[in-house]
């Protein structure tokens, strides 16, 4: 989080904010976020009301991801899993 912020001068936060403005995310929508890394997009996902579940192999960021997802209150709707895009079930 901190290397995105650098590399980007922090204009990562927008460009997700107009990600998520553009995916015209509902209650009703179920979402997959692969590679989520420590969860943002799909964290922006579950504010909106769609219930997610993001994929990444990396145990670590996932670790990240499940506090912020915890710290924001979205444990019900945000599930996170170890696993590969190449190789889902």
């Amino acid at each position: 989080d901190k290397a995105n912020d650098f590399m980007s001068l922090g204009l990562h936060h927008g460009w997700r904010e107009a990600l998520i403005a553009g995916l015209d995310i509902s209650s009703n929508d179920n979402a997959l976020d692969l590679a989520t890394g420590t969860a943002d997009v799909a964290i922006l996902q579950g504010k909106r009301g769609a219930t997610v579940l993001g994929v990444d192999p990396s145990k670590n960021m996932l670790d990240i991801g499940r506090g912020k997802v915890t710290e924001a209150g979205l444990d019900d709707v945000v599930t996170l899993e170890l696993g590969d895009a190449t190789s889902l079930n």
